[in-house]
């Protein structure tokens, strides 16, 4: 495909799944297309539907596929998930709060990236979490990691930014506990200030009120 006709291959490939929308072939072929005009995403798209379409064939899908998505990830995922000192500790501490709030409570996580947070607190006894992911590839990761650890019946996930959920329309109710990790390497790189500053104002019950020793509220 010479670069002034990419367009024109991407068109020819539509029209073509519109006779044949079962072809694994045509699938593959409109993935290279899109990835020819840097369509990565969509490429990706075909080029899952084209092993849908023939799960036992076409290597080049495959091969495809997992290059796209490789390229598409952030290479920052890949050692934080292999990074057991910190993954160890957040688990420790996950459990710690999920058994204050309780197995019950709302529990919201902001950035579920690939679910493993959500997990942890599914594994410390939380019997439901809710959380949301902005970014439609690594929503789609999430579900498909949360489906293969058998949790997708304990976790809600939905496909938007934080500061668009609303009580009750997302939440049956405001959470008790709020697990999020949007922290780049300094820090403040990924808007974590107004994300919790709203999330407290619209998403988070108050904090409870600490007690003395003899049972009177201070």
């Amino acid at each position: 495909v010479s670069i002034d006709r990419g367009s024109d291959a991407v068109d020819c490939c539509k029209n073509a799944l519109q006779v044949v929308p079962v072809s694994a072939h045509l699938w593959y072929a409109y993935g290279a297309c899109l990835m020819h005009n840097d369509m990565r995403h969509e490429a990706l798209t075909a080029f899952l539907t084209s092993i849908r379409a023939h799960p036992d064939g076409l290597t080049c899908s495959r091969w495809s596929a997992d290059t796209t998505l490789h390229g598409l990830v952030e290479r920052w995922h890949y050692p934080m998930l292999n990074d057991v000192e910190r993954n160890t500790r957040y688990a420790v501490a996950i459990s710690r709060a999920v058994q204050a709030v309780g197995a019950d409570a709302t529990v919201l996580e902001i950035g579920c990236g690939t679910g493993l947070l959500s997990m942890l607190a599914l594994r410390s006894g939380l019997k439901h979490i809710h959380g949301v992911e902005m970014s439609p590839l690594m929503f789609r990761i999430c579900r498909n990691a949360v489906a293969g650890n058998g949790c997708s019946d304990s976790v809600s996930l939905r496909c938007l930014k934080s500061t668009s959920l609303t009580v009750p329309g997302h939440l049956p109710q405001k959470a008790s506990l709020l697990i999020t990790e949007i922290m780049d390497c300094a820090l403040l790189g990924e808007h974590i200030v107004p994300t919790l500053r709203h999330a407290w104002q619209n998403l988070l019950l108050p904090p409870p009120m600490p007690s003395s020793s003899n049972g009177d509220v201070t």
